[in-house]
């Protein structure tokens, strides 16, 4: 290679190089255009955002549409099944548990619309040995039902939901009720019956009518049917009543107190019966009871026919 040729090529290379220099963006430029990579970064990233979040909706909407297709077919399931297994009684499987409460001088008294029963009843004046309030039982203790065929369906009341009557009208007021002194209180829970268009039928129902007084520990309690002779099997010729009550622990001494449990009836003129308090035991009634007593060492709870 002659000397021509080299001062040629590091010519060629200084214009490259010098050109370069003199083309090179300043300080400014450079920081002008990272900001508009920036921008158009964010702007894709935002595209991006809401074509996800867009995405997520149609989804979540789908989702929504689907739940509610298949809650309206479980829906429907539900209510044929109800049908089918309750008959004129379906309408009345379905609800919102309430609690209504009932206060005399001496007890707080909760009935339930599931089962139209008591649930709770607590002694205002005396205390547990460990100084709690002294509850005869509550809801997870007690089992009061009727059970009956209806249209050859086996009805159990005990989970059915019944309307709440008081001073014969609906009860939709302040679910909370005071008696005091010689006044009494008549409440009384309902079952009814269903219209061939599914609204409650006012002519037939089950009544639970329970009457609270004042200054007294009894409460009255009267089974009603009314227009259930076009209901009920007339074949099964009885209707069953399902009445299961653990006894709590209210003293101290476990031992007496169990020792003290057992359940007492009566048949009409005859003596009082009762079961062993120191084994287990069980009787089966045939006859027609007068009344039927759970008592534990200081307290008991019964029905009376």
């Amino acid at each position: 290679m002659d000397k021509n040729t080299i001062i040629g090529l590091v010519l060629i290379f200084a214009i490259f190089i010098g050109f370069s220099i003199l083309n090179q963006p300043s300080k400014e430029e450079i920081e002008r255009r990272q900001r508009i990579r920036d921008s158009i970064a964010q702007v894709n990233r935002q595209r991006d955002s809401l074509l996800k979040i867009k995405h997520a909706e149609s989804e979540e909407i789908a989702e929504v549409e689907k739940r509610e297709v298949d809650t309206t077919l479980s829906q429907e399931q539900l209510t044929l099944e109800n049908l089918d297994r309750l008959g004129v009684f379906a309408s009345s499987a379905t609800g919102a548990s309430e609690e209504y409460l009932i206060e005399n001088e001496h007890l707080r008294i909760w009935i339930s619309n599931v089962g139209g029963k008591i649930v709770n009843v607590e002694l205002k004046e005396y205390k547990t040995f460990d100084s709690l309030p002294l509850v005869l039982f509550n809801n997870d203790d007690l089992i009061l039902a009727i059970l009956f065929f209806a249209n050859s369906r086996r009805i159990n009341t005990d989970k059915l939901y019944f309307q709440p009557i008081f001073n014969n009208q609906e009860f939709s007021a302040d679910r909370e009720m005071m008696v005091s002194g010689s006044d009494s209180l008549l409440f009384a829970m309902r079952l009814y019956t269903d219209n061939p268009d599914g609204t409650p039928d006012k002519n037939r129902y089950i009544e639970y009518l329970y009457t609270v007084y004042g200054d007294d520990y009894m409460i009255g309690y009267k089974l009603n049917l009314v227009g259930m002779d076009k209901v009920i099997d007339h074949g099964s010729g009885f209707i069953d009543l399902n009445w299961e009550a653990e006894m709590r622990r209210q003293e101290k001494s476990l031992v007496n107190e169990r020792n003290e449990s057992t359940v007492y009836w009566k048949y009409d003129k005859e003596s009082v019966k009762y079961l062993s308090e120191r084994k287990d035991a069980k009787e089966s009634l045939k006859l027609p009871v007068k009344w039927v007593s759970f008592k534990s060492r200081f307290f008991c709870c019964y029905i009376n026919s």
